[in-house]
């Protein structure tokens, strides 16, 4: 046997640290801000040879040899654990990979390229693939990808490597690049996968990638964008989440967001549920003063698909109603010529009269804004607003606060005052047949409207203009007067005269008005237009029932529009006079948790911070709190002033009974059962049902200086009631289970001489003696107390006879086992039984 000859250390070649191209170890610099850093080594000096790709893998090959040499002298228990790892499983491999990689990220490119082969290996995997897709994201945004600038090849370098160490870079750039796609490309896959959770990650990914570096992000873009048309809808909304989110964080990406979307929309068979994720992604954009050629663009797109959906079958009325309120928010920022959309004018008013009501208030805002621009259409645009008050679908809408502001806005603008008048009147028209936050919501926009226009004290009339020929008719009949009789010869049918019709179309108004519309001599509320309805010949009579309105809230505003005053307000009608509004108040929940919960939204969205109700000031206070007794009176609102006034009178009560129970037990005859405060409402209730029904207005003298009167006289009657209500019911049980019982009260034996003589002078109480003592005349009354005294001396011979019993046997009623109710109700049963099957002969 042959033995092993060692080799001597001067024979063995050692490398050393510093024949490495680029220095190791801790607190280095990203491999990408080598080329300009003092890090590299300073042997190396410009040579003017050119570097081809093949010479610059061969110098990147040599450099990592050495680096693999100098390590492998290591024989610590890292190294050998690092070594061990790589052929064990997947996870270890994963981990040892991860440090091998972070140890030194320029030798450390074969580990990457293994790492990327390990993803495509357990593709088919879900949850390790996941679990590498997300260690390799980590390790290409915070190892390897530049942040402010893309990865390029060799040969499209704008400088080119002219050291050894810059080939050395630009190879492991291009490297970098080939891997990096081919990451993209696994996480592609993944996003196919069947399982929507597992594609939304995948999509997330790619958003992160996106948003965080450069590399490569018109691909990335394409890729999320496709999942637009995703068949779940889960995928696609969160698709959609992600691109506004990318938005926010990179405003600049506009432009090329929307020439994607905008690929997508016009795809062939495409799917219409991605058309509407790609139309609600472009419209939530947010623009500035400098996106007017953006803007332009995004009302050609809408016009585009308007066009597109017009030709088309079966489309659902949301897409115009996106399309138009996408317009909307662009018109503003576009410098764009109004004819492009005055060709769909047409269209747009068929779209107000034929679709549901959110589509038609999205063209109804369209419009508003041509309006401004283009006076000319304003008659026909206010004719198709009016119209649109008369249907009834609008008041149960999302978008009713919507359309309230624009008729809001829509009346400011307006400077006829008849049509004005007219707007008036059927607002307060439907107010007479709605709910209290509509008819608050109204009369506030009146008062506004009355407060801002230039003209507004002259728009509410509480006085009927004068009738033109009923004005005419009064004069001829006061010139015949002295006459007593007047005679008129009837005209036939042949002698009258032909009336010609002119042949106008009603929509034509500007040729209606120089015919028969300025002769209108009273108000016709069918009138389609409301320029000629003659809102002047009516005055608002609406305001007087309104003001007698069972809300409080209602009566007080319709009173201040009366007497020409402006309603202050700065809430939200719509929804602070709701009814859940009103049962918030009987919820008496902790402040500082809604408070708390109402930051948190708000910090998480704005959005959602909206929908949440925060109360402020006299609504944020409990209603059964002493705090909100103690409030001032004159900051309580209208629709609260009766809680307020309830629980005032209730505080005042129950101190009042409080101090005359302190008074009484200082004076040492206090009765707990006469307590104000221990009445129920039942009991109440109970009360005055009973006796106070059939007693008519007149026989009820209700003085505040008489004792018998009194509220305590009342309460202690009615706690002597209730208790020999329940005396009354546990004798009927007892006389029902006489049988059953193991003893009685009086053991079966007579009344004593001294229960004798006081039922003797109980029997002796009459009427007479009833109005000495109680000063009563009525009958009923007279009544009523000898019936509680019955019941108190009922009450009090029991007590007589219970304590004659424990005073004898000096035990009480024994307690019964199960086995002995069991048996009693058997005993029960079988008599009834008997009762039932008696036969007589």
């Amino acid at each position: 046997m042959v033995g092993k000859t060692k080799k001597s250390r001067s024979q063995i070649s050692i490398p050393n640290k510093s024949e490495l191209l680029f220095t190791v170890g801790k607190d280095i610099p990203k491999w990408y801000s080598l080329e300009n850093s003092s890090t590299l080594s300073s042997s190396s000096k410009p040579i003017n040879e050119k570097y081809d790709k093949e010479k610059c893998e061969q110098i990147y090959r040599i450099e990592c040899d050495l680096y693999q040499k100098l390590y492998q002298q290591d024989q610590s228990s890292d190294y050998q654990w690092l070594q061990t790892s790589l052929s064990t499983t997947s996870k270890d491999r994963l981990a040892a990979l991860v440090t091998l990689i972070r140890r030194s990220p320029i030798h450390g490119i074969k580990e990457l390229e293994n790492l990327v082969n390990l993803l495509r290996s357990n593709i088919q995997h879900r949850r390790d693939a996941l679990t590498i897709a997300a260690v390799l994201e980590d390790i290409f945004i915070n190892i390897y990808l530049p942040e402010n600038r893309r990865l390029f090849f060799i040969n499209q370098q704008a400088k080119q490597p002219t050291t050894k160490q810059t080939a050395a870079l630009a190879f492991v750039e291009e490297t970098i690049k080939q891997l990096y796609s081919n990451f993209i490309d696994l996480l592609q896959q993944i996003a196919h996968d069947p399982i929507g959770p597992i594609r939304i990650k995948a999509i997330s990914m790619l958003e992160r990638l996106l948003s965080q570096r450069p590399e490569q992000e018109k691909r990335l873009l394409e890729l999320i964008v496709d999942k637009l048309g995703d068949l779940d809808s889960n995928v696609a909304a969160k698709t959609l989440h992600l691109l506004n989110q990318l938005l926010e964080k990179h405003p600049g990406m506009k432009t090329v967001l929307v020439n994607e979307i905008e690929r997508l929309l016009f795809r062939q068979n495409i799917r219409q549920s991605a058309q509407h994720y790609g139309l609600c992604c472009l419209t939530a954009m947010i623009f500035t003063s400098q996106d007017n050629d953006l803007a332009n663009k995004l009302i050609k797109i809408y016009f585009a698909l308007f066009r597109l959906f017009s030709v088309k079958e079966n489309v659902s009325s949301k897409f115009f109603a996106i399309l138009l309120g996408g317009v909307t928010r662009a018109i503003s920022f576009a410098k764009v010529d109004l004819d492009n959309i005055i060709e769909h004018l047409n269209d747009l008013f068929r779209i107000v009269h034929s679709t549901n009501f959110k589509t038609s208030v999205r063209a109804l805002q369209l419009l508003f804004r041509i309006v401004e621009q283009r006076p000319e259409i304003d008659e026909r645009y206010y004719n198709a607003l009016y119209k649109k008050l008369s249907e009834p679908e609008w008041k149960n809408s999302k978008m009713l606060s919507t359309f309230l502001n624009l008729i809001f806005k829509s009346m400011l603008k307006d400077t006829m005052e008849s049509r004005i008048r007219a707007f008036i009147k059927r607002l307060l028209q439907l107010c007479l047949f709605n709910d209290v936050p509509f008819i608050c919501g109204i009369l506030l926009l009146i008062s506004e409207i009355v407060k801002r226009h230039s003209n507004g004290q002259r728009l509410l009339l509480f006085s009927q203009k004068q009738n033109i020929l009923s004005s005419k008719n009064d004069k001829t009949m006061k010139d015949d007067d002295d006459e007593e009789e007047h005679f008129h010869d009837v005209v036939s049918e042949d002698d009258q005269p032909l009336q010609i019709v002119p042949e106008i179309s009603s929509w034509n108004h500007k040729i209606l008005n120089k015919t028969n519309q300025n002769h209108t001599n009273h108000y016709d509320i069918y009138k389609r237009n409301p320029l000629y309805c003659g809102s002047d010949y009516t005055c608002l009579h609406e305001l007087l029932f309104l003001k007698n309105h069972s809300h409080p809230t209602v009566a007080l505003f319709a009173q201040n529009l009366f007497d020409g005053k402006s309603i202050d307000y700065n809430g939200n009608p719509l929804v602070d006079f709701n009814s859940m509004r009103f049962f918030d108040r009987f919820v008496y929940k902790n402040p500082k948790k809604q408070i708390t919960k109402h930051e948190h939204l708000r910090t998480k969205s704005r959005h959602a911070a909206g929908r949440l109700y925060l109360p402020k000031g006299v609504k944020a206070v409990a209603v059964d709190s002493n705090e909100y007794t103690r409030l001032n009176p004159a900051h309580i609102p209208a629709d609260e002033r009766f809680l307020y006034t309830f629980m005032k009178m209730r505080q005042e009560n129950s101190d009042l009974a409080q101090e005359k129970k302190k008074h009484k037990s200082i004076e040492g005859d206090i009765d707990d059962n006469e307590s104000i405060s221990s009445v129920s409402d039942d009991e109440f209730d109970k009360y005055l049902n009973h006796f106070m029904d059939d007693m008519d207005k007149d026989e009820i003298d209700l003085d505040e200086d008489d004792d018998n009167n009194s509220v305590e006289d009342i309460a202690s009657t009615v706690q002597r009631i209730h208790r020999n209500n329940e005396l009354k019911s546990n004798d009927s049980d007892d006389d029902d289970d006489i049988h059953n019982r193991p003893f009685t009260l009086n053991g079966g034996d007579e009344l004593s001489d001294d229960e004798q003589v006081d039922d003797n002078e109980h029997d002796t109480i009459n009427n007479q003696h009833i109005h000495e003592n109680f000063k009563v005349d009525n009958e009923r009354e007279m009544k009523q107390i000898k019936w509680e005294l019955d019941r108190e001396h009922t009450y009090a011979q029991r007590s007589r006879r219970y304590d004659k019993y424990m005073k004898k046997t000096s035990r009480r009623k024994p307690k019964l086992t199960r086995r002995e109710k069991r048996q009693q109700m058997n005993q029960k049963v079988i008599k009834k039984k008997k009762k039932k099957h008696v036969h007589f002969s």
